[in-house]
């Protein structure tokens, strides 16, 4: 009854995303309740993604390494650049603006692991991007501060060593034990299942950053509208430019740079420079989950069709 509970999740993944993150703003005291889940989810949705990862592939990737270099150079240098060109033409609240170069110059989501294996794309590629892209955030943000921003940066290297830590090291180091004691008869015979448990780690991520939008929403209606088409601007925009810059690897390489390109972890951010910019900065980090949740429902379907279509 569960496993096919959890398969039929897996198989309709796109709609349980959109309904999840719909959740934690429709049920505000959802959200406050599930806040405290918030590290735990993504540890444990990590952990399930690897879990399911084809590991000899992504061996492949960690020998060659210039492809998943060259995509975070794009993702960490070059979005960014492109966003604060972009934005001299653009007049929008300074607080907008900084948050937007930042989360252009933020590495792939963890959850892109998750997603690239629902829509049938490059998994391993999405790993080593964002293992390569965690490592090198911090010299991405020194650039997007310095450069871009005219901005003081202060790192706080050893709480960035720790949450590297427990994000990256810590699920690859579970996932690891899990796939030795399970055996690879068993992976295949689950495999359905434990993409529903991915999913379901998703949705509990999406319902933890809702907290407070609901509310502030209803003061502030304007805002968060205004922030929010920002968001799906950004994450639409990055997804064609990725797609187009990388398509001379072909299709499949091609639509995961996409991915990639649009769906950022703002969570990082977040946690690497604070407080400094006020409510509206992490009213961004919760409204940046928006296209996150929601568009895979259109570009699952995009993503399959151009696959089809070579």
């Amino acid at each position: 009854m569960i496993t096919s509970l959890l398969s039929f999740i897996s198989r309709h993944a796109s709609l349980a995303l959109a309904l999840g993150v719909l959740a934690g703003l429709v049920f505000p005291p959802l959200a406050t309740a599930a806040r405290p889940l918030l590290l735990p989810s993504v540890v444990c949705l990590l952990t399930a993604s690897l879990i399911r990862l084809d590991w000899v592939a992504l061996g492949e990737y960690v020998r060659r390494p210039s492809l998943p270099l060259a995509l975070n150079v794009w993702l960490l240098f070059a979005t960014p650049t492109l966003c604060w060109f972009a934005l001299q033409w653009i007049e929008l609240p300074g607080t907008l603006e900084i948050a937007l170069i930042l989360a252009a110059g933020a590495p792939s989501i963890v959850t892109a692991v998750a997603l690239t294996q629902l829509f049938r794309l490059d998994s391993p590629l999405a790993v080593a991007s964002l293992v390569i892209g965690v490592f090198f955030t911090p010299l991405g943000l020194a650039y997007s501060f310095a450069l871009l921003l005219d901005l003081p940066y202060q790192l706080p290297l050893g709480e960035f060593a720790v949450r590297f830590l427990i994000f990256i090291v810590l699920p690859f180091l579970i996932a690891f034990f899990i796939r030795k004691a399970l055996g690879s008869a068993n992976l295949t015979k689950y495999w359905d299942p434990m993409g529903g448990i991915t999913v379901l780690f998703i949705i509990i991520f999406g319902v933890t950053v809702m907290d407070g939008v609901t509310d502030r929403f209803l003061t502030d209606p304007t805002t968060v509208l205004v922030y929010t088409a920002a968001a799906f601007a950004v994450a639409i925009a990055s997804h064609i430019l990725g797609y187009w810059l990388f398509i001379w690897q072909g299709s499949q390489f091609a639509l995961t740079a996409a991915l990639l390109s649009g769906y950022r972890n703002m969570a990082v951010i977040y946690a690497l420079v604070g407080d400094q910019f006020g409510e509206d900065f992490f009213l961004y980090l919760s409204v940046h989950q928006f296209p996150i949740y929601l568009m895979p429902l259109l570009t699952e379907w995009i993503f399959r069709r151009m696959l089809r279509n070579g």
